[in-house]
């Protein structure tokens, strides 16, 4: 059975692999160094900033998103397991814990931002990531039933 809970500090590895397994590939378009080289920050530093949550099943971790206030920081689920609603249901999650979430996406990364606007998410800027000179959307979900 699929739950959500918050992480504990001993996740922050699983939670960081699952970023790295995920990110490369989701992101062709940046090099996969560019990625290694952040892993020890992203377990690090970013992580335990963050407000994580994880969908674990049987007691494996299938995928997480990390807010920062509104923000959402990170929305991961494994390649093993993409497509199955995780990512979904880990939103739903923040959404029942915030009247707005605010994120940004790479422009060329489209499945994401398709997936993003199908849950409801309004581009709302443009801006340009300094680390990877990229483009992205600046994406904004407001509870409308409130």
């Amino acid at each position: 059975m699929l739950h959500i809970r918050k992480t504990t500090p001993p996740d922050n590895r699983r939670v960081t692999e699952i970023w790295l397994e995920s990110s490369i590939p989701a992101h062709d378009f940046i090099p996969e160094q560019y990625w290694k080289q952040n892993e020890k920050i992203m377990e690090e530093h970013y992580l335990p900033l963050s407000e994580v949550y994880v969908a674990e099943e049987n007691g494996h971790i299938l995928g997480f998103i990390a807010l920062i206030d509104q923000q959402v920081a990170a929305l991961f689920v494994h390649p093993d397991h993409q497509g199955k609603g995780i990512g979904k249901l880990l939103l739903q999650h923040t959404q029942s814990l915030r009247e707005v979430l605010e994120l940004k996406v790479y422009q060329k990364n489209t499945k994401s931002l398709g997936f993003y606007l199908n849950k409801g998410f309004e581009i709302v800027a443009e801006s340009l990531d300094p680390h990877t000179g990229e483009k992205e959307w600046v994406m904004q979900w407001t509870n409308k039933s409130l």
